[in-house]
């Protein structure tokens, strides 16, 4: 199964803020995961606190994290947010 990724308008805008070669790394591992969507291989993690109908995960790209809706009835991932770490908790 293959995943289509949507960046919402607030991810778009933390990906245009971080430098180049951040943001096509970041693009390279969200393509990557909608084609091979191994949660373990991606460091992909459920996070708390947030409702059980719709959790939110993220994902460790380097010293970066993405924050994510997986939809996988639709197929989609949805990209909320792109964030240094230390900015995301």
């Amino acid at each position: 199964m293959t995943f289509t990724i949507v960046l919402s308008d607030s991810a778009t805008k933390d990906l245009q803020h971080l430098p180049r070669s951040v943001s096509d790394r970041i693009m390279r591992a969200l393509a990557d995961f909608a084609r091979h969507p191994d949660p373990v291989r991606h460091d992909i993690r459920k996070l708390r606190g947030f409702p059980g109908d719709q959790p939110v995960y993220r994902m460790r790209v380097g010293d970066y994290r993405v924050g994510m809706l997986i939809i996988h009835a639709k197929g989609t991932v949805i990209v909320l947010s792109v964030h240094k770490r230390e900015g995301l908790y």
